[in-house]
């Protein structure tokens, strides 16, 4: 698309969690680089700043589970029915899905029969759900821009058009990033060890896993006083879910998650893409995931991986321990992380494992590869018509 496009090229947008807004942005922040585009759709602050027309927030979209994404049924059936609705009425030139699966993939059937294009970035999990869902997506998706090395060749061997551009991650601008400066600024000792929290970005992430990783660090600060602790606060969850005071040695930092994982010695994280965030960090962790019990039952019958933590599925090995549902307690917690904190033999085998997994991730500028791959897309289709 060139710069000096004479009119501006419609694109719905659709990420309904916190990292897809990440992503979504930083790649909407380059493809403005290169042309004239006007974004609608659902996402968050950051993509807001970019300029996107929100018609949903992600604070209202982000449901972890099966139970409580059934609970929320009629909300995400409203939001299906209004995005569809704006599809028809502003009619987008073409549709970029991130990630969020669950409604992406249906959105993707729905918008193919307006014989609207569909581009994925950040492929659904389909090595960890199965591999039937490939199919479907084969059929919806015209281009699918994977971020994990072992993605391309999954759709490819179906026909799919794919493209491997790199973890947008290794996109973050730590720019002049002192860790001294920033432990002082939030009013911790830089010579002491610091053990980062980070209980994930959904509201029910937050209410499972924060206590016992707080309890965690009360068990390890025994035997280990000098150790302290900053917990990743998560903008789009409610702030009455993070304790008000919870120590003079322990902070709670919102918004500020790639600073908290520079500056601290290990993490206890919840699994997801921050596993991956802190592997890129070289930082030691202890990987845990709790769900309501229903929703575990479920997903360990359909789940067909003996590794949850992208790091280690990456790895293609446990190279950072799991605690899963009941394992994660606050003792078997302040065990793992009590290892990746003053275990210096665990420490150094751990991040040459981890310095592996970033190589693995590929090198720096994925999100203008990403940008640079959907307006390819977009002028071939131009030049069809």
């Amino acid at each position: 698309m060139s710069a000096h496009a004479q009119s501006k090229t419609r694109i719905l947008v659709v990420a309904g969690e916190t990292s897809g807004d990440i992503h979504t942005a930083r790649l909407i922040n380059q493809m403005k680089k290169l042309g004239q585009f006007e974004f609608f759709g659902i996402g968050g602050d950051l993509m807001a700043k970019e300029g996107v027309d929100l018609l949903f927030h992600v604070n209202d979209m982000s449901f972890m589970g099966f139970f409580e994404v059934i609970k929320h049924l009629p909300f995400i059936k409203k939001v299906f029915t209004s995005i569809l609705q704006s599809v028809k009425e502003r009619n987008p030139d073409v549709v970029i899905l991130t990630d969020y699966p669950g409604f992406n993939l249906r959105l993707a059937k729905a918008v193919k029969k307006l014989n609207i294009p569909v581009i994925y970035f950040i492929s659904p999990q389909v090595w960890a759900w199965g591999k039937r869902r490939i199919k479907k997506i084969v059929k919806n998706v015209d281009k699918m821009l994977v971020i994990l090395p072992f993605e391309e060749d999954l759709y490819r061997q179906k026909n799919l058009d794919t493209e491997f551009v790199g973890y947008p991650l290794k996109d973050a601008d730590e720019g002049n990033f002192n860790k001294e400066d920033f432990l002082t600024s939030i009013d911790l000792d830089p010579a002491k060890p610091v053990l980062a929290l980070l209980p994930g970005s959904r509201k029910q992430e937050v209410s499972k896993l924060l206590e016992p990783m707080l309890q965690s660090y009360n068990i390890l600060k025994q035997t280990h006083p000098e150790l302290q602790a900053v917990v990743a606060g998560a903008p789009h969850v409610p702030r009455d879910l993070y304790p008000e005071q919870p120590g003079k040695s322990i902070k709670i930092i919102f918004n500020q998650t790639n600073a908290i994982i520079n500056a601290c010695d290990a993490v206890v994280v919840a699994s997801g893409t921050a596993t991956l965030e802190c592997a890129i960090a070289l930082k030691p962790m202890v990987v845990v995931y709790k769900l309501s019990t229903i929703s575990y039952l479920i997903g360990k019958s359909v789940i067909k991986l003996d590794k949850i933590a992208l790091v280690n599925i990456v790895a293609g090995k446990k190279i950072v321990p799991e605690l899963i549902q009941h394992e994660a307690t606050p003792r078997n917690i302040a065990e793992q992380a009590g290892k990746m904190l003053f275990d210096s033999e665990r420490i150094l085998t751990v991040k040459n494992e981890l310095q592996n997994v970033s190589s693995l991730l590929g090198s720096e500028g994925a999100s203008k590869r990403a940008a640079g791959s959907i307006i390819r897309f977009i002028e071939n289709r131009i030049n069809r018509q």
